[in-house]
């Protein structure tokens, strides 16, 4: 016993060591828009005297506080690497615990579920930048075991356990309202079995949940009217669950801007998550309710009513990481049953594998992109005599980038952006655009397909930039030529075309 002990410890050890390789080397790199806006917050607030002034930086919507107050604690003057260390260990410590709740079920799970989590690609990504998402995902992971030891064997220390991180996921996403409300009523039905009462199931919610519900009633009576959205996607629903579903099971998002191949990984995914489910019903488990709420239910409540609000990939990454854990379960199960499920598992598992190894090699490879490479470049070839005049049609989210880095790499005597706006007398010698702007993809009609090509493509999915771009002028048209590509690969990030003035 002691030997298999010890091998299982090691597994896990080897597993959570590799996914914490992957985290820090996916977070290398230059700091992309999102954390760069996140550190303008911090130092606009930082130049207000009062209190309550500072505060509204919590209701803007690219605010998550956790991480916000962590890069605060940094301070200004730190490394990329440092802003997001938070999140890299919130990503290694999510490995951890989501081995913790498969080996509840048994050894065969817990490694399985340890080893996706480690390894898929949005999980990796998002636990290697300097935002709240891993935080979160940490917190649900922790919610779902402490709340099934609470089940199990009610008493303070699961109580208190789950409360504080449940607070520290609302602290750190406010996406986390949902994951809430799935516990919230898979708990409510978890009492309601046993005890049969209604009133003895509320008394047991107020129990778990009351802190937490005077909390977002608090927030949520300050917020409106006074929260702060920031930028707007107007990416379909369907195409944005596709991105992050097919991404988390090793499906690269170029390979489906068709229809067919949307529609095809669409219904794969759906059946698989559902199997899933279902599987765990099946065994009496009762956490099925709760994958169901949160990787079934939430994401097809969006389809059928379609509300009104920009959707990016990453709103569903809680729904992701509990179809994931999900299928793990499932996996575990088919292999334990032994004969053709088992080899249907292992074909699932060594397709997962595969799939989200390329997409990591990509991402690694890309990155996030390299904005102080390119201004630095800008800055070398330029008058050494006047500063070099940038400018972009996208005025926040290459204008802020362009601001930032002049700051941070001393160049403010060298470049200098300007809006368009001011080009009174005559144009900017340099231009920056994004990939899909400066070319229209062939065949690319929807928001679907711009996403895909300008973040998922290498330079040999992509046609070829084209090598000049015509600006109308104070004195008239203007010609400029290309001057260099500063790519990026993958969920975050943002590919930059330079254009020189001659």
């Amino acid at each position: 016993m002691m030997t298999d002990n010890r091998k299982l410890l090691m597994g896990l050890g080897a597993i959570v060591l590799a996914g914490a390789l992957l985290r820090v080397f996916s977070a290398s790199g230059d700091l992309w828009l999102d954390e760069i806006w996140s550190l303008d917050n911090i130092a606009l607030a930082r130049t207000l005297c009062s209190a309550c002034d500072r505060i509204g930086i919590f209701f803007h919507d690219n605010t998550h506080p956790i991480n916000t107050l962590y890069m605060a604690a940094v301070g200004a003057k730190a490394s990329p690497f440092a802003y997001r260390l938070l999140a890299i260990v919130s990503g290694a410590a999510m490995i951890i615990v989501a081995a913790a709740i498969g080996l509840r079920r048994g050894p065969r799970e817990g490694l399985i579920a340890a080893a996706m989590v480690a390894t898929s690609y949005p999980m990796v990504h998002y636990a290697s930048e300097a935002r709240g998402y891993a935080p979160m995902l940490l917190a649900l992971l922790a919610a779902v075991y402490y709340l099934e030891r609470y089940l199990e064997a009610p008493g303070r220390g699961p109580a208190f356990a789950f409360i504080g991180v449940t607070v520290l996921g609302l602290a750190s996403h406010i996406s986390f309202i949902v994951v809430l409300a799935a516990l919230g009523l898979s708990a409510a039905g978890a009492f309601y079995k046993t005890t049969a009462s209604a009133i003895s199931t509320l008394a047991r919610l107020s129990v778990l949940f009351g802190v937490q519900a005077v909390l977002v009633t608090a927030y949520g009576a300050v917020a409106v009217g006074n929260m702060v959205y920031g930028g707007r996607s107007d990416m379909p629903i369907e195409d944005s669950l596709a991105i992050m579903f097919g991404a988390t099971f090793g499906i690269d998002p170029l390979a489906l801007t068709t229809a067919p191949a949307l529609a095809m990984v669409g219904v794969t995914m759906a059946g698989l998550v559902g199997l899933a489910v279902w599987w765990t019903r099946r065994l009496g488990d009762g956490a099925w309710v709760f994958l169901f709420l949160l990787a079934v239910v939430y994401p097809l409540g969006f389809l059928i009513f379609d509300p009104p609000l920009g959707t990016v990939p990453r709103y569903f990454i809680a729904s992701a990481l509990v179809a994931l854990m999900a299928t793990a379960r499932l996996y575990a199960g088919m292999i334990t049953a032994g004969g053709k499920l088992r080899a249907v598992a292992w074909a699932g598992l060594v397709l997962f594998f595969i799939g989200n190894g390329i997409l990591l090699e990509k991402s690694l490879s890309g990155g996030r992109g390299t904005p102080a490479l390119a201004l630095e470049a800008i800055a070398e070839a330029g008058d050494k005599n006047r500063p070099a005049l940038i400018t972009t049609h996208h005025l926040f989210s290459i204008g802020t980038v362009v601001n930032y880095y002049a700051r941070e790499r001393g160049l403010s005597d060298r470049i200098r952006f300007v809006q368009p706006k001011d080009e009174t007398r005559s144009l900017a010698p340099w231009f920056i655009t994004n990939r899909h702007f400066a070319v229209k993809p062939e065949g690319a009609i929807s928001p679907w397909h711009w996403y895909a090509f300008e973040n998922f493509s290498g330079e040999k999915e992509f046609p070829s930039l084209p090598e000049f771009l015509d600006r109308d002028g104070p004195q008239g048209p203007v010609r400029y030529k290309r001057f260099g590509l500063y790519p990026h690969w993958g969920l975050s990030g943002s590919t930059w075309v330079i254009y020189r003035r001659p």
